[in-house]
């Protein structure tokens, strides 16, 4: 009876350890995409899901090479090992990108970007040769697992943002080491290293969860990174505000130290969009708004409305509000935006007192979060 209920936990143990794995690697792979949306440009930010392909393809024929025929008895040990090297892979991943400066160049970041999937396909490949008997109810956690560490990664982004993010990923990574091993017998000896490991997951997550210790994901040297160029340029004089983190991209806030007319708006370190200063009266909106709207190209074809052509405004991308701004000043009934970024929105609504509350305040703007 004894033995039964410890096989039972180790069948269980190998379930729960392939169900967080397969979580992980999913929800690692969507986070490292919206970091290389960062880090790099979008072209190559997707490259994310072949270096996935790439690692998980050669763990398994590392596993294959190293493990032969007859050797694959007692494989619970190896896969805490092999998970608990994911695990801390993946959180040095987030370290080196923040800390270590390397991302200068493509080829050190996607190396350092495939080892954890490589760690991950050496586990999952000897667990289905292992197994190969119970390869029906692996391939059921295994894919469960992984649906769930796609919608996860949605709360995991939304919650913690990409950095402490990815560290929570090692530390789920770290419990299936541990679930590998779940009603094992085998000598303790064979998870130092795993218990090890997990700790230094679970220290960096902590620490930065006190002390941020790690900062921001850095924006690439890239002439498309708008960003960049302007935190970098001591003449603008601009600092970060906040940083918020979704599926669509982490968005930031800048400030001008020299001018408090002008805030801007950034997606993944591009497409920046202004958010002015407005007090919230279109019929006297102040010597900046007027100034404005006198050298802006934006606002010239409302000078040339008739009352009658100025019943209904659509917006398509609104941003920080500009757009929205200047259907106000020209009196338009019905002003509605669509945005894709509800970060964006929420932002803009948050800074009511700086912008004059245009996507909150005003009955005839009807602001819409969809795609």
């Amino acid at each position: 009876m004894e033995k039964r209920d410890a096989n039972s936990k180790s069948t269980f143990g190998l379930f729960a350890g392939i169900f967080l794995l397969s979580s992980a690697i999913l929800s690692f792979e969507i986070l490292a995409s919206r970091i290389s949306a960062i880090v790099l440009v979008h072209n190559y930010a997707f490259m994310v899901v072949s270096l996935a392909v790439l690692g998980l393809g050669c763990g398994g024929i590392f596993a294959f090479y190293r493990w032969r025929a007859g050797k694959l008895g007692g494989l619970h040990g190896e896969f805490s090992l092999y998970s608990s090297l994911f695990a801390v892979s993946v959180s040095l991943f987030i370290v080196l990108v923040t800390r270590a400066n390397f991302i200068a160049s493509r080829f050190s970041y996607f190396l350092i970007l495939f080892i954890p999937f490589f760690f991950a396909g050496v586990v999952l490949s000897l667990a289905f040769r292992s197994f190969a008997h119970k390869s029906f109810k692996l391939y059921a956690a295994d894919l469960i697992g992984a649906a769930f560490g796609s919608i996860s990664a949605i709360w995991i982004l939304s919650f913690l943002g990409g950095i402490n993010g990815v560290l929570f990923i090692g530390i789920l990574g770290s419990i299936a080491s541990f679930s590998f091993s779940a009603g094992r017998r085998g000598r303790l000896s064979s998870l130092k290293i795993p218990v090890l490991l997990s700790s230094l997951c679970v220290l960096l997550f902590l620490t930065n969860i006190l002390t941020s210790f790690l900062g921001e994901v850095p924006i690439g040297r890239h002439p498309g990174k708008d960003l960049h160029n302007i935190l970098s340029n001591p003449l603008l004089k601009a600092e970060m505000v906040e940083s918020r983190w979704n599926t669509f991209g982490r968005t930031d806030l800048i400030k001008y130290k020299d001018n408090e007319n002008v805030m801007l708006l950034f997606i993944d370190g591009a497409a920046g969009t202004a958010m002015h200063k407005f007090n919230g009266d279109p019929e006297n909106p102040g010597e900046y708004i007027n100034r404005l709207k006198a050298s802006s190209s934006g606002f010239l074809p409302f000078l040339f409305l008739r009352e009658d052509e100025k019943d209904d405004m659509l917006i398509i991308g609104p941003g920080g509000g500009t757009e929205v701004l200047f259907g106000l000043l020209a009196d338009v009934k019905n002003i509605t935006g669509v945005e894709v970024n509800r970060d964006l929105v929420d932002i803009v609504k948050e800074y009511r007192d700086y912008n004059g509350g245009i996507y909150s305040d005003f009955k005839n703007v009807d602001i819409v979060v969809a795609e």
